[in-house]
């Protein structure tokens, strides 16, 4: 039986009530600009041997105030610092392929969108919507005449 088994799906996003919820993908139309800037941008490939490997020598000069302030050992950088230029070629070739799509779309309909991850609501708004002004600043003064009372009611002097 090659079948997955629950315990080996991944979880699905759940909100308290225990329904479970979905990403809603928001397709935004791209800028002449931003179109403009991918179709200029050059790829970028980490390659994972050009890196030099950190000698024992190198390790052994190390003073021990450098070595706290790592996030690895040093007997482990070059394993880390591997695994840093794989995600980035990972990344980079994500990216790439979205890229790809977006100028095919572009080329072929003279326009193109991208997906954008919302948060599932239905707001009317949409992205590039500013946000409300702030109110005023100072103290506010009532018109000369006009008391409010306490029961919230106006009353009008003569």
């Amino acid at each position: 039986m090659s079948g997955a088994t629950p315990a080996d799906k991944p979880p699905e996003p759940s909100t308290a009530t225990g329904k479970t919820t979905k990403q809603k993908m928001k397709k935004v139309r791209m800028t002449q600009e931003e179109i403009e800037s991918l179709i200029r941008y050059q790829t970028v490939h980490m390659p994972v041997d050009a890196l030099p490997r950190m000698s024992k020598e190198f390790l052994a000069l190390a003073a021990q105030h450098d070595q706290s302030h790592l996030t690895v050992p040093l007997d482990q950088m070059d394993d880390y610092v591997a695994d840093i230029c794989r995600d980035i070629n990972r990344r980079e070739a994500k990216f790439m392929k979205q890229r790809e799509r977006i100028l095919n779309d572009y080329y072929t309909k003279g326009y193109a969108y991208f997906d954008e991850e919302g948060d599932g609501g239905d707001d009317d708004q949409g992205v590039a919507a500013a946000p409300p002004p702030p109110p005023p600043g100072g103290r506010r003064r009532s018109r000369p005449g006009v008391v409010k009372q306490k029961g919230g009611q106006i009353k009008k002097l003569s």
